[in-house]
């Protein structure tokens, strides 16, 4: 007979499954499969998007969307400051070199855009991660 747990929330990482061996009277045996990807594919895919977003970002006033990173903790205000020192063309791809390193970006970045009136940008971000 095959259980399976129910699934409510989209980031359920394991998917257990127990059966009952016939051949061993009351045992029940525990199998883990992963069902979700690794953190290095994770933030793979993440690089390759914003790579993907670099002509967007280049539209954008790096110095109204660092501050609001630095509030959500995905930046240090050391790393929002050697982000300004660098010449405005040399900003948004050292913004994105800075992400890179990063684990939950997308969301506060989303956010980040949508404040600062670049909605079309951050749909376009939700898109890519969202595999559209």
């Amino acid at each position: 007979m095959l259980h399976l747990p129910m699934l409510h929330f989209p980031e359920f990482f394991y998917l257990k499954i127990f059966y009952h061996s016939r051949n061993i009277k009351n045992k029940t045996t525990m199998a883990t499969v992963s069902c979700s990807p690794s953190l290095a594919d994770i933030r793979a895919l993440q690089a390759d998007n914003l790579d993907r977003l670099r002509d967007s970002l280049q539209q954008i006033n790096i110095r109204d969307v660092v501050p609001l990173l630095v509030a959500r903790n995905v930046l240090r205000s050391y790393e929002m400051g050697a982000l300004y020192a660098k010449g405005s063309d040399e900003q948004v791809d050292a913004l994105i070199d800075l992400l890179k390193t990063k684990n939950h970006w997308v969301g506060p970045l989303t956010d980040a855009l949508i404040r600062n009136g670049k909605a079309p940008i951050a749909k376009i971000l939700l898109e890519l991660q969202n595999g559209k």
